[in-house]
């Protein structure tokens, strides 16, 4: 059994993950400091996981995927204060909160696992702030572009759109607990 730490936060608790006979040893994919923590951890059959901690030191996830492992360690931004801009007509809230963050990334490497196992394509979106607090999922690439918000109320419905080259659209909701991931279309 690995236990993982995220030794920049000194609060943090050990972590159980999984049971791995391999190494754990510390990643970032560029030169800035990991913010809240992130481990590769290499199993036996040497499949390296990148492990996803949130600022507060708690575990969200893991994926084995670089591109989406980086777009969710740089979208930590959004946590930190912001200031009042125009963003299309609504007003950005001075910060974030952490929990909608932590969901917007549990329901993105649901997503991505969702892809993976069900052979679907896979490509990373921009995680962003949305309006009033909520995180945006942002696909705007290949021939449709798809934006998925996650919303600050946990009970709310998650909530997409999507438009493809021709001028088709799509949109929809998804309950936050138990999203039915069928309904969203095949990703750009």
């Amino acid at each position: 059994m690995v236990q993982v730490t995220d030794l920049s936060n000194p609060y943090a608790s050990t972590k159980s993950v999984r049971s791995y006979t391999g190494t754990v040893k510390r990643y970032s994919g560029s030169d800035k400091p990991i913010r809240g923590g992130a481990w590769v951890v290499t199993d036996g059959s040497m499949q390296t996981y990148l492990m996803i901690s949130a600022p507060d030191g708690e575990f969200i996830g893991s994926t084995r995927d670089k591109k989406l492992f980086n777009e969710i360690e740089n979208s930590k931004y959004i946590l930190e204060a912001v200031t009042d801009v125009d963003f299309d007509d609504d007003v950005l809230p001075d910060e974030y909160e952490e929990e909608t963050w932590k969901r917007a990334i549990r329901f993105l490497l649901k997503l991505n696992d969702y892809c993976f196992y069900g052979d679907r394509a896979f490509k990373v979106p921009t995680i962003q702030e949305g309006p009033e607090g909520t995180i945006d999922l942002d696909w705007d690439q290949g021939p449709l572009s798809l934006l998925i918000n996650i919303p600050v109320d946990h009970e709310e419905f998650i909530t997409f759109s999507g438009l493809t080259n021709d001028g088709q659209s799509v949109s929809g909701a998804l309950n936050q607990t138990n999203p039915e991931l069928g309904f969203l279309p095949q990703l750009p």
